[in-house]
Order: C-alpha cells, then sequence, then structure tokens
C-alpha cells in the first residue's frame, strides 16, 4: 500500500502481513532487521466487545514540511472532531513534540502527542493516542486507521486493550482466583503480580487493583474495580486492561481492527470471559453518570445549607441556576461531554467559540 505523504490520501494497496516489513528511513531507504515473534490473537466465539483503549506507533514516511499538517486531518478525520496541536517540549527521546487536543464546550480536552526529530531517531516519527481518543473513533472507521497504519509501514509500539463487566459479571475476587489457578501463566510460569488499594479493609470503598506482569517485558496487565475508583462505592464494574509493547515482539497492523480477538489470546481466561464484557458506548456513558452523581454529592456536602436558603429567596429556580451556572465542563466530565451525551446538539468546533491559541489550519513545525 502506498500513500501520499502530503494529503494522507491511500493510493495504491498491495498485500501485506503482520506488521513487522522492514522500516524505511525519512530518505527512503529500507533497513532490513530480523523481525521477533509476532503476537497472535484467540478466538471469540461471539465476537466480544474488547475494545482500543491506547494506540501508539512510529513511522518513517513523512517529510517535516508536511508532518503536523498531515497528521492533524488525519487523527480529526479518524475521531470526527478536529484536532489541534500545542508546541511542548522534546520526549520520549525526540527533539520535539507538540500535544493534541480536541476543543469541547470551552475546554481543552487532550488526547495524545506526536514528537519527532533528533539523530538517534534514525527518521521516525511518533504518534501516542490516549484513551479519551480511542474512545472518539467509531467502529467503522478503525479500518480507516488501520488502513493508514499499514501504509506507512508503522510499527505500532504500545496496544491498551480492554473488557468491561459493568454489572459483576466478573469481581477482583474472580481476578485473584485467576492467578491463582495458574490462568495467566505463560510457558508454564507464574507472572509476577502486585496489589493497590483497598485490600485489607472489610468494606472496600476506594477500589482495588490487581496488577500482573511487568511493563517491561511487553505485556502489562490491570484488573481494578472501575466503578468504585470513580466514586461509586456499590458499583460492581470491574475492568480488565491488557497494555501490550513491542519490546521482543510485534504488535501486527490487525489487532487495530480485531481487539477483541487478540484480547482473547493474552491469557486462557480472556477467551472465557470476553463475550460478557460491555459495549464502549455503554461503559463511556456509565462512567459519566458515576462521576456526575460523585460531584453532586460533594456539592451537596459543601453547599447544599447555602442552596437551601439561595432558594428559599429566590422562587424562579430556573433563573437561580443561571445564575450560579458558568459554562464549561469539568475535567472529569469531558471524556462524557465529548460523546455528546449532556445536549444533542452538534460537536463545537474551535471556530464557533473563537479559535483556541494553539489550533492552525497548517501548524508551523
Amino acid at each position: 500500500m502506498r500513500v501520499d505523504m502530503a494529503t494522507g490520501e491511500i493510493l495504491d494497496v498491495e498485500a501485506e502481513v503482520g506488521g513487522c516489513a522492514g522500516a524505511r528511513s525519512a530518505h527512503g531507504q529500507t533497513d532490513a532487521f530480523a523481525c521477533p515473534p509476532l503476537l497472535t490473537g484467540g478466538e471469540s466465539p461471539n465476537a466480544g466487545r474488547a475494545v482500543i483503549d491506547w494506540l501508539s506507533f512510529t513511522f518513517t514516511e513523512w517529510h517535516e514540511s508536511t508532518l503536523m499538517s498531515m497528521m492533524l486531518d488525519l487523527l480529526s478525520t479518524w475521531c470526527g472532531r478536529t484536532v489541534g496541536a500545542e508546541p511542548a517540549n522534546g520526549r520520549h527521546g525526540f527533539k520535539q513534540s507538540q500535544l493534541l487536543y480536541v476543543f469541547h464546550e470551552h475546554k481543552f480536552v487532550p488526547v495524545g502527542v506526536i514528537a519527532w526529530g533528533g539523530e538517534q531517531q534514525r527518521g521516525r516519527a511518533y504518534v501516542s493516542l490516549n484513551g479519551t481518543y480511542c474512545s472518539l473513533v467509531a467502529d467503522d472507521l478503525w479500518p480507516v486507521v488501520h488502513s493508514w497504519v499499514a501504509s506507512t509501514r508503522a510499527c505500532l509500539t504500545r496496544v491498551d486493550l480492554a473488557a468491561d463487566f459493568v454489572n459483576g459479571e466478573y469481581t477482583i475476587e474472580d481476578a485473584v482466583e485467576w492467578y491463582r489457578a495458574g490462568e495467566f501463566n505463560a510457558g508454564g510460569r507464574m507472572p509476577k503480580h502486585s496489589c493497590e488499594g483497598d485490600w485489607l479493609h472489610a468494606n472496600p470503598i476506594g477500589g482495588r487493583t490487581l496488577y500482573v506482569g511487568k511493563r517491561g517485558n511487553g505485556k502489562y496487565s490491570r484488573l481494578y474495580e472501575k466503578g468504585k475508583q470513580l466514586g461509586n462505592v456499590d458499583s460492581p464494574w470491574m475492568r480488565f486492561e491488557c497494555e501490550l509493547g513491542n519490546r521482543d515482539r510485534v504488535l501486527p497492523h490487525d489487532i487495530i481492527t480485531r481487539p477483541t480477538e487478540y484480547f482473547a489470546g493474552q491469557y486462557k481466561v480472556c477467551a472465557r470471559i470476553v463475550d460478557a464484557a460491555a459495549a464502549r458506548i455503554r461503559t463511556t456513558k456509565l462512567e459519566g453518570e458515576i462521576t456526575i452523581g460523585r460531584l453532586k454529592a460533594a456539592v451537596k456536602t459543601s453547599y447544599g445549607r447555602f442552596f437551601h436558603v439561595l432558594r428559599l429567596m429566590t422562587p424562579d429556580h430556573a433563573r437561580l441556576v443561571d445564575e450560579l451556572a458558568v459554562e464549561g465542563v469539568p475535567s472529569r466530565l469531558a471524556k462524557f461531554a465529548l460523546h455528546e451525551f449532556l445536549h444533542p446538539k452538534a460537536s463545537e468546533t474551535p471556530t464557533e467559540k473563537g479559535a483556541p491559541p494553539w489550533h492552525s489550519p497548517k501548524p508551523s513545525l
């Protein structure tokens, strides 16, 4: 597959297997190297509901004069929102970087980073997209992301896969039993683990997390009580995240369009449980509802009596709310707002409220 580096347009398609095809330098030269083993997927009998929750990759087919404008156009197309950038210090060993944002409800919502430059990087550019960005990509656009990644022979460096069990289908206690039963074992060896949270409390309220594996080994998993983490002490919601890195393995491009199969192939237990996982749109809405409930409780505790006095003094309650409200969305509700659960109007673009300082159709490098 070839791509027009000025516009990002796919020019033609050719068969390509896996995610390791010889890195091409910025000058068009191909560096031959031995590919580490491919990461393989499993099977989910009912095409379950694991999702991509983080995506990072590097690529070498780019031109400095068009890198930022090309990537902002592509990223905006993939997520259906206007993506902008603001300059930042170099990071991850790259000389230059820009932070990526979506502008919504008068707020800059961080969605990732792009970095490039530096002699040690051998002509690579780096893009990292967080969970908020990934949640905005519609199901029918992940194949578009896959096509572009394959066309540029990009190297996937991190992919997080997540499955949510919002109704207590599986619990953190189940996760502990899976570990003890050897269902996380690889090659017969018990992986390292650690625990964080209210494990010693009779009635844990802050949430518990079980970590399995080591990030430095390329596979690192988190199983945690997501609902309690968000502030709902009665929530049965558990999340299972598997963070995959490209150390000693190749992350194949088709993991982008087959997250459930690859989640199912990570551990013995994954294939058995993934079909009970909830759809992303449901979990995003639930996350927002729990956060709103927690914020309402905090406001009531701090200002409830004051609001009662105001209500007695102001018969027009709608007017009272208008007087107290400030336009914008709290940071903890930014992801919820981006999915337009707050109101049905079309997503805001920077130009509707005035361009934010970082936004430019053709950002300079």
